[in-house]
């Protein structure tokens, strides 16, 4: 009989290490599989699926689910009737309630008169907050030994990545947005008095 109560005890022992050993294994595969769904993306990624997706640049949506070629996957919103003015994952865009109705100006046209109020510095810091690309931006200084005809064609550069539409608008606000607020009221009362004198 102590064979036997002996045998039970050892099989129960035997049972229970082993359980517990399989609960210990399975909490670390769980926690791997965790691990492994957490993914650092890059700013200008965001995690979906347990992969990075790129994010579109101002002014254009998403047409896939998760693109991974901004050129291919993201699409411009319509001009004058929707905008995005920030990097983004969004599938549409938002509508406009009133794109451009404030003040409107064609900028290509006030261009030296904008930059003159701009240090180089400022204008440099404008450029790179709305991503012209540094590609372009070394071209322009490699091409440009004066400052004020680097800052010229910097702007020239970001009106023509921005588009014609709301130009006015987001000059103003993002020259606000980067702190350089003395330099946006120059810039607004500049343009306002040049486009009343025009009229």
């Amino acid at each position: 009989m102590r064979k036997v109560v002996a045998l039970i005890i050892e099989t129960l022992c035997k049972n229970e290490t082993e359980a517990i050993m399989r609960r210990a294994y399975n909490k670390l595969i769980t926690r791997k599989i965790i691990a492994k769904r957490h993914i650092n993306c890059n700013w200008d990624e965001y995690s979906l699926g347990g992969q990075c997706c790129k994010k579109c640049e101002p002014g254009f949506v998403k047409n896939v689910s998760c693109p991974t070629d901004t050129s291919k996957h993201c699409v411009s919103c319509e001009n004058g009737k929707e905008y995005i003015d920030h990097i983004n994952d969004l599938a549409k865009c938002l509508r406009c309630a009133s794109c451009d109705s404030v003040f409107d100006v064609d900028l290509s046209s006030y261009v030296a008169d904008i930059v003159e109020q701009m240090t180089y510095e400022e204008t440099l810091k404008f450029v790179r907050y709305h991503r012209v690309p540094e590609t372009k931006i070394d071209e322009i200084i490699h091409d440009n030994s004066d400052t004020s005809e680097r800052k010229i064609h910097f702007f020239q550069a970001w009106l023509q990545r921005h588009g014609m539409n709301g130009t006015y608008e987001a000059l103003i606000r993002s020259l606000r947005n980067l702190q350089m607020c003395a330099v946006a009221d120059k810039i607004e009362r500049k343009l306002q008095e040049a486009v009343s004198n025009s009229e």
